[in-house]
């Protein structure tokens, strides 16, 4: 009898790395999962700190001074919190009420 070309070993190690190429490559496709400010708006009047600093210009400082300076009654009164430019990157993700629809993404 011929020695086989590969040995079982060889056989199993190569059916493993052609597997996790494979998923590798399906994950790859998938792509990373959206930031919640992508899929909905926050509600501002309502969000955790930890749902405000997923909003792009919200950070850990601003997302604790929008908590204590609840409630708003319009989101122009975030803007001198934020300033300016922050507010302008913020405003189309945020929301006083919950539950609306994101605006589509540039």
């Amino acid at each position: 009898m011929k020695d086989p070309i590969f040995t079982r070993r060889e056989w199993l190690g190569a059916a493993l790395l052609t597997a996790l190429a494979t998923l590798t490559l399906s994950l790859r496709r998938l792509g990373p999962a959206p930031p919640p400010w992508r899929t909905h708006r926050v509600a501002l009047n309502a969000a955790e700190p930890a749902e405000l600093r997923c909003v792009p210009g919200i950070g850990r400082r601003s997302a604790a001074a929008i908590v204590s300076a609840r409630p708003f009654a319009r989101l122009e009164e975030l803007e001198p919190l934020l300033g300016p430019a922050r507010f302008r990157r913020a405003r189309p993700h945020l929301v006083l009420a919950p539950c609306e629809p994101a605006p589509e993404s540039p």
